[in-house]
């Protein structure tokens, strides 16, 4: 009997056309959509680099001083990239034109014995000119006040106030991809898992007599039905975590990077479809509603589960971490989502075994409610 229920679902799931749009080509559309539309936000905005400037400083006091600091941060002669590219003009009015002409972000003069800033915008790369201002200013304020001390001090003042002083060592806390965009992309996938559900709740109404003429037979012929369910179970979360193991490998092909441990990932979204499929299983089972109106409930609540995990807005998920932490425990899709921010930030298992460990008790428990609830439904006539 187990056999022959596993057959049979998956057959019928592999050609349930509704479900495949759901779990594998509405995951296609949308994070398409994503990616168009943030995929390369954090390289933009958070990893600002090769700042284009125009500079005009006729000043040769400011000119010598400056000079050095631009030679620092400026874009060296092999073409590697680092803060800035600077682009010395002839007049201020030349300068100004590439800044009007949308060619450069800020441009840098002199006026009465200072640097001077003109920018057109209000950015993090203007921020970062201002900034760099500044400190030019800090610098030149400071190197005046040692003037009079011996050259070995005024040396040691510069290495100190530009950066390179060998005091401070770098320690990178995590490896993992930083961009804060992905939390979108892991939404998605944790999305495609709930979405097994649909099959999971189809499932369960047609093992109900009232709701299914298949259910009535079944019902009639005394069939062994934990073996039914699980036989039918194991084929329809077979089928759904295949679909959303092809999602997936689409995100990874048009560009996101969801880290190279694809071994636990893999696993995610085994436990994941598990935890979907279970879910709608019990969702099925729990009254006497149509097949729409449970279908109905189950997009319902994935959806809100998915918007309390910021599948919609990013920072949803702190948001009911402030003030309804208890939500985000039993939230299934924080829990798929929170396990692969764990792979990617942390380099210890502890915080995704504690994910996977979560998602599997509620899929145990759905499934236990889901069959005792199904076992007790008796019914007057068939």
């Amino acid at each position: 009997m187990f056999w022959h229920s596993f057959k049979y679902n998956f057959l019928t799931v592999i050609r349930d056309k509704q479900q495949i749009f759901w779990s594998m080509i509405f995951v296609f559309i949308l994070g398409t959509l994503f990616y168009s539309t943030f995929g390369t936000a954090y390289e933009k905005s958070d990893l600002v680099k090769n700042i284009k400037v125009s500079a005009y400083i006729e000043d040769e006091f400011v000119a010598e001083n400056f000079s050095g600091i631009i030679e620092e941060i400026s874009l060296d002669e092999e073409g590697g990239e680092k803060l800035l590219n600077v682009t010395h003009c002839d007049s201020f009015e030349a300068a100004e034109a590439s800044l009007d002409d949308g060619d450069v972000v800020g441009v840098f003069y002199s006026e009465d014995g200072e640097l001077k800033l003109l920018v057109k915008n209000k950015g993090i790369a203007e921020s970062i000119l201002s900034t760099i201002v500044s400190q030019y200013h800090q610098i030149i304020t400071v190197m005046t006040d040692v003037a009079s001390e011996s050259k070995d001090v005024q040396a040691m003042v510069m290495l100190r106030l530009m950066g390179q002083a060998d005091e401070n060592t770098e320690k990178v806390l995590s490896n993992g991809n930083m961009d804060v965009f992905i939390q979108y992309f892991y939404n998605l996938i944790a999305m495609s898992c709930l979405f097994a559900g649909f099959s999971g709740c189809s499932f369960a109404i047609k093992n109900q007599a009232n709701l299914s003429s298949l259910g009535a037979r079944k019902n009639l012929g005394g069939s062994n039905s934990l073996a039914q369910t699980a036989g039918g179970l194991s084929a329809v979360w077979l089928v759904l975590t295949g679909l959303t193991l092809i999602s997936f490998l689409y995100l990874s092909i048009i560009g996101v990077n969801f880290g190279n441990r694809i071994g636990a990932i893999i696993l995610v979204i085994f436990v994941g479809c598990l935890l979907g499929v279970t879910s709608g299983y019990f969702i099925g089972t729990l009254s006497k509603l149509s097949e729409t109106m449970k279908e109905t409930l189950c997009v319902t609540i994935y959806m809100v589960f998915c918007f309390l995990s910021g599948l919609m807005i990013m920072d949803m998920r702190m948001i009911v971490d402030i003030h309804a932490p208890f939500i985000n425990k039993i939230n299934p899709a924080v829990m798929i989502s929170d396990a692969f921010y764990a792979l990617n930030v942390y380099e210890t298992y502890d915080r995704f075994f504690g994910n996977i460990a979560a998602m599997l008790v509620l899929s145990v428990a759905f499934m236990i409610g889901g069959s005792i609830i199904g076992r007790r439904k008796q019914y007057a006539s068939l």
